[in-house]
């Protein structure tokens, strides 16, 4: 039974980080359109400008957090991979 509800935690947990990967995806692919729309087109004003400063370094963080999160979504992979091969 123990095996049983490891594989479901497991299971659920490769889920949510593939949810979240998805998400991620959606983010940076956003990040990236809004800033080269104000570089194409909001370059003359200082606020966007710095605006779109601040979208890099949220695209970076998103970025980064997206290779974090493929990690611990293969982990969890492997793991019920591994879980499989001995049940």
């Amino acid at each position: 039974m123990i095996n049983e509800e490891f594989k479901k935690y497991l299971e659920n947990s490769f889920n949510a980080r593939d949810t979240e990967l998805f998400t991620l995806e959606v983010e940076i692919r956003n990040f990236k359109y809004s800033i080269d729309q104000i570089e194409n087109n909001y370059s003359d004003i200082e606020e966007m400008v710095q605006f779109k400063e601040e979208l890099k370094q949220t695209l970076k963080f998103s970025e980064v957090n997206k290779l974090k999160c493929m990690i611990m979504r293969d982990s969890f992979k492997k793991q019920l991979d591994d879980l499989n091969s001995t049940i």
